[in-house]
C-alpha cells in the first residue's frame, strides 16, 4: 500500500494499543507496556485530559509527581484518555495535534515515550491564541525517548513524524472526543481512582483516594 492510501486508511481508524478510548499503561520489571483493561491487577487511576487545557497541566504539574512514582514502582496503573475539544484556543489546532502524536506513538508501540510525550507537552503547553510547531512537538517527542520515524504498526509506510503532519487517527480521536462528553463526562481533567471519582484536581486529593484504597 502506498504511503497517501496508508495515511488515509489511517484517518477514522483506532491507534493500535488505545482500549476504549484510552491507553493503559503497566510497569513492570522496570519496563512499561500497554495492557487490556481487564489484565490489570492494580489499582487503575484513570485520566481524561486535553493538552491545551490550562487546568489539566496544573493538575499534572501539582499532582503529577505523586501518580509517576506510584506509576513507576508499579502502585498503580494508568489510563490515560486525551481528548481533543479545544483547537479553538490556538491558531494550529494544538489539542488535535498532540492527540495525534499521542495516538501515533502508542501505534508505533512506544508506551514509554508516549508517557513522556504527554508529560511533555502539558509541560510545554502553549499560551491561548498560540500553538506549537511539529518540529517542537517532535522535540518534546524525542527528549522522552521516542523514535519520531519509527512506524506505524497499522501503517508500516508511514513514520510518527508523518502521521503527525497528515493527522492520522484524527477522525477516530474526534468520535471518541464527541462520545465521551455524550456519555456524561463533564469536563476536564476528570480523574477517577479504581473507578471512584476524585473530587479535586490536586495532589493532595489524588493521594487521599490512593491511601484510601
Amino acid at each position: 500500500m502506498a504511503a497517501a492510501e496508508s495515511l488515509a486508511s489511517a484517518a477514522d481508524s483506532a491507534p493500535a494499543g488505545y482500549l476504549g478510548g484510552g491507553l493503559v499503561l503497566r510497569v513492570e520489571n522496570d519496563t512499561v507496556s500497554v495492557v487490556s483493561p481487564g489484565d490489570v491487577d492494580v489499582p487503575v487511576v484513570t485520566e481524561w485530559f486535553d493538552l491545551h487545557c490550562p487546568y489539566c497541566a496544573q493538575f499534572q504539574a501539582d499532582a503529577g509527581e505523586v501518580l509517576k512514582e506510584r506509576f513507576e514502582t508499579g502502585e498503580i496503573a494508568l489510563d490515560l484518555h486525551p481528548m481533543a475539544f479545544l483547537d479553538s484556543h490556538s491558531d494550529d489546532d494544538f489539542s488535535t495535534r498532540g492527540a495525534v502524536l499521542l495516538a501515533a506513538l502508542a501505534d508505533s508501540e512506544q508506551p514509554a515515550a508516549w508517557y513522556g510525550t504527554m508529560v511533555g507537552l502539558l509541560a510545554a503547553q502553549p499560551e491561548n491564541g498560540t500553538g506549537m510547531s511539529d518540529e517542537d512537538m517532535l522535540r518534546i517527542a524525542t527528549e522522552a525517548g521516542a523514535d519520531t520515524e519509527a512506524p506505524l504498526a497499522s501503517a508500516p509506510e508511514v513514520t510518527v513524524s508523518q502521521a503527525l503532519a497528515s493527522r492520522s487517527f484524527e477522525a477516530w480521536i474526534h468520535d471518541q472526543t464527541e462520545a465521551t462528553f455524550a456519555a456524561g463526562l463533564e469536563q476536564v481533567p476528570t480523574v477517577a481512582v479504581d473507578g471512584a471519582f476524585v473530587h479535586g484536581f490536586d495532589r493532595a486529593s489524588v493521594e487521599t483516594a490512593l491511601d484510601a484504597l
